[in-house]
């Protein structure tokens, strides 16, 4: 069959061969985990980011300047905000975006969303390039923050040098240049309010999974176009790195 729906039949069926090796490595690691008659825990496919880490490349670090440089211009054109008058649900949405939280959804505990993140690697910041997703929001919010901080005299230039001097020397290869090994090299107050926001679809399952078995961890899988890259126990205790044959290996 060929054509979109070809297509589609395709993508069905490698997703189901790799939930279904997911599943399998999870079940093996399970027998050797579980000795109490506790229900399994649930398997959820999350993407694989298996990018190279090089050197940030000085052409990339000029692109983030360029963009920088704009969107600084554009949030100093605005007002600033007063910070003792009430704040718009917009206003206070985007205040929010500041808070270390790493999820809003009420089923998906910080933990699950930051280890489900790791065993990913951050496929969605791919996208970030040399803009990082920030706009003149996100850095009015940033200067909005900062005066609620009692940060006298911001400028443009020191506002410029909290991202500047977080670029990392190392990131993922063709990915936001803030995209380094550890994750994000901004602090969450600095990144765009995009990133502070979003969630992807895998984790919306991820959370539907917890709330329909109750369970408190999960198995996740990394996967990237036709394999299976990385397993993982995910939970309150940490991310415990699981090996392809459903074993434990070193996280």
């Amino acid at each position: 069959m060929t054509g979109p729906l070809g297509l589609l039949a395709a993508r069905r069926a490698r997703e189901a061969r790799l939930q279904g090796e997911a599943d399998a490595i999870a079940a093996r690691h399970e027998g050797a985990r579980r000795t109490d008659g506790a229900p399994a825990l649930p398997v959820v496919l999350v993407p694989a980011n298996t990018r190279a880490l090089v050197a940030l490349p000085e052409v990339a670090q000029a692109g983030f300047r360029v963009h920088l440089d704009g969107v600084m211009a554009d949030a100093f054109a605005r007002p600033l905000r007063d910070n003792a008058l009430a704040m718009t649900a917009q206003e206070a949405g985007e205040r929010a975006d500041a808070g270390e939280t790493a999820s809003r959804d009420p089923g998906l505990p910080a933990h699950m969303v930051l280890g489900s993140c790791a065993t990913c690697r951050g496929s969605c910041c791919t996208a970030g390039g040399t803009r990082a997703f920030l706009t003149a929001d996100s850095l009015v919010r940033v200067r909005a923050q900062r005066v609620t901080l009692g940060v006298p005299g911001e400028t443009p230039d020191a506002i410029a040098a909290l991202y500047l001097d977080r670029l990392p020397a190392v990131h993922y290869e063709g990915s936001c240049v803030f995209h380094a090994r550890t994750g994000c090299a901004l602090p969450r107050g600095l990144r765009a309010n995009l990133c502070n926001r979003y969630q992807c679809g895998e984790l919306t399952q991820l959370s539907r999974a917890l709330g329909e078995t109750g369970a408190a961890s999960a198995y996740v899988g990394a996967a990237s176009g036709e394999r299976l890259e990385r397993m993982a126990l995910v939970g309150a205790a940490g991310v415990a790195a699981i090996a392809m044959d459903g074993g434990a290996v070193d996280a």
